[in-house]
């Protein structure tokens, strides 16, 4: 990193995280502004500097990728996990991307545990193995499959960015755009075949929400993991919402306030999903 790289960082890490939230709540133009005027666009190694994975080591673009850098990315998630996750547990990270949340959820896990880390686009495939290999992660596998309701192959766009994609036939994929033929596994599958069962999951499938839920309906109803699960537009809300209750599931917000209505569900944030006899009042980490 050069020497106004390093000193951002530390800057960054200095400030209170109160501050820092500040920055986060800043208009998207505003901080794009910022980024282009701090960073540079070109990849390079970087240290996290704050946040619950504060020094991994990952290949970023730091003005693209500012969150992952300044370790501010999905605070709510982070939190959530901290909350939730123990030394020991199982977890899926479903739709993980380059690994920032891989990587905490094989620290949370520790030795004992284990993580499943299902991604099927293939440039972020490789730039999660090569996070692993950054930071010598031994406790996770990465299974290079989309989530969804059967076991087969779906066609993938990767037209909305270099390493974000979405099934084709999902909201605000490019008629014309680039797509690819991907593995797809439902979970019920995977862990039938597998004999791997999550105690956790964390669930980022661009409004594939519903459809990946369905294809766990027997883990949701036998083994009763807990979700982490980010909600993206109408349609995909209303199904994830109604394969939840179906299952007899609960959602809370990040605050930990259970949600009532499926109106209460914002178009983009994350939510915490558990069995309806579960309290998360009095079973996080920091409760327990």
């Amino acid at each position: 990193m050069t020497k106004v790289f390093r000193a951002v960082g530390r800057a960054w890490a200095a400030l209170p995280p109160g501050v820092r939230n500040l920055y986060h709540q800043m208009p998207l133009p505003v901080r794009k502004i910022a980024n282009r005027l701090l960073f540079s666009d070109q990849p390079q190694l970087v240290t996290v500097q704050t946040g619950i994975i504060k020094g991994a080591s990952l290949e970023v673009s730091p003005r693209g990728e500012s969150g992952y850098f300044l370790g501010s990315w999905e605070p709510d998630v982070q939190q959530l996990l901290a909350l939730f996750v123990r030394p020991g547990m199982v977890a899926f990270d479903i739709g993980a991307n380059i690994g920032y949340f891989v990587i905490a959820l094989s620290r949370l896990v520790g030795p004992a545990g284990r993580v499943i880390a299902f991604e099927p686009h293939p440039v972020s495939v490789r730039r999660l193995s090569r996070h692993l290999e950054l930071n010598a992660i031994a406790n996770t596998q990465v299974e290079e499959a989309a989530a969804g309701e059967a076991d087969g192959e779906a066609e993938f766009s990767i037209a909305l960015t270099e390493q974000q994609g979405r099934f084709v036939d999902l909201p605000s994929v490019p008629p014309d755009g680039k797509s690819i033929r991907v593995r797809c596994r439902s979970i019920d599958s995977y862990v039938q075949e597998s004999g791997v069962v999550p105690d956790l999951i964390l669930l980022d499938v661009e409004h594939a929400e519903g459809r990946v839920l369905r294809g766990m309906r027997r883990l949701l109803s036998e083994g009763k993991p807990l979700i982490i699960i980010e909600m993206h537009g109408d349609e995909a809300i209303a199904d994830a919402y109604a394969a939840l209750k179906s299952c007899a599931y609960r959602l809370y917000h990040p605050t930990l306030q259970a949600v009532q209505s499926q109106a209460e569900i914002e178009g983009l944030g994350h939510y915490l999903a558990a069995p309806a006899d579960f309290d998360p009042l009095t079973s996080g980490r920091s409760r327990a």
